[in-house]
């Protein structure tokens, strides 16, 4: 079940040396909601292992708009691990 009343928005971003599906991730960010940011980069690290590079806890910290980040991913918390979308 969803805890949405206390999931913050977290941004997470690649490297330029980050790949997936062939293609660099260096103008990527993946979304998570999360009630933490510790929640968050579990979520990360189980989605993208260690192959990203920095967390940020706004999409205006992140530089999405400044760089023209592109939404690669979203992931949203779930309290039961098997219902995570």
């Amino acid at each position: 079940m969803t805890d949405k009343k206390t999931n913050n928005e977290y941004i997470f971003t690649f490297a330029t040396c980050h790949r997936r599906y062939g293609i660099s991730l260096g103008n990527s960010y993946v979304l998570i909601n999360a009630p933490t940011m510790s929640e968050a980069r579990k979520i990360m690290f189980e989605q993208h292992d260690d192959k990203w590079a920095f967390a940020y806890e706004s999409k205006e910290k992140a530089g999405v708009e400044e760089f023209n980040l592109v939404l690669f991913a979203q992931y949203d918390y779930m309290e039961d691990d098997n219902e995570r979308k």
